[in-house]
């Protein structure tokens, strides 16, 4: 019955701060309006604000290690759970690429939305330049991005390969480049495909606390090509998450 009665609490709890939470970045963005890098900023913040407050109250102590990463810069991640999203907004605020089907989604999608999510629609080869000419745009005003950069959520088992295409920005304007990993100490935290979201969801918020670890490395900087850059990248950060199962 315990895990029924914490279930239905955090979810009460999370519909309430996920409306305080709309409500603030609707109003930053109102007062940002004229300038799209500072809405950009304060959708970043205001979605790092959502995400610690949705990790508390849904069970996630976060740990984060390693420098943070600095302004402009451009955060390459694993992904491994639809928490993703609290975990490292919450970890360092920033502005997040995402794949357009998550704007349709009931709750999240919107959120992402008013936060400045920006989008990608992979089945559009041309929709890569069209973001990349964004990501230019921002980065060169000093806004940070996260990127999930293995292009899905797969298990938390390894890292998987980085995808190169989104790299090509950042490796052309010369912005400190920052591997992170994140990982569950409980593995049902991880999102298999094959599950549906809500069931998911709603099955995670059973479990009793237990930790997340956010680790960053240091920035990457002096990498010209894009394959180099994700390829290396990605090296660091399989280093990283080496380093974060054996702590």
């Amino acid at each position: 019955m315990l895990p029924v009665l914490r279930a239905g609490a955090r979810t009460l709890a999370f519909v309430v701060w996920t409306a305080l939470a709309a409500l603030l970045t609707l109003l930053g963005r109102v007062v940002c309006l004229p300038s799209r890098a500072a809405g950009a900023r304060w959708g970043g913040w205001a979605a790092g604000l959502w995400g610690r407050g949705c990790c508390r109250l849904c069970g996630l102590r976060l740990r984060v290690e390693g420098p943070r990463p600095p302004r402009g810069s451009f955060v390459a991640a694993n992904h491994t759970s639809w928490a993703d999203i609290w975990v490292l907004g919450a970890a360092c605020p920033a502005n997040f690429i995402a794949k357009v089907e998550i704007s349709r989604w009931p709750v999240m999608g919107w959120l992402s939305r008013i936060g400045n999510t920006l989008w990608i629609d992979r089945r559009r080869m041309r929709d890569t330049a069209r973001l990349g000419r964004e990501l230019r745009y921002y980065l060169e005003r000093g806004v940070r991005i996260h990127m999930f950069a293995e292009g899905g959520a797969g298990s938390g088992e390894h890292i998987r390969p980085f995808r190169p295409p989104l790299f090509e920005a950042p490796a052309d304007l010369g912005v400190p480049c920052v591997p992170a990993v994140i990982r569950y100490e409980r593995e049902e935290f991880w999102w298999p495909d094959e599950e549906v979201l809500a069931r998911h969801f709603l099955r995670c918020l059973r479990l009793p606390p237990s930790r997340v670890t956010v680790r960053f490395g240091r920035p990457v900087t002096g990498i010209g090509d894009r394959k180099a850059l994700a390829a290396e990248l990605q090296r660091r950060a399989e280093a990283l998450y080496a380093e974060t199962a054996a702590g």
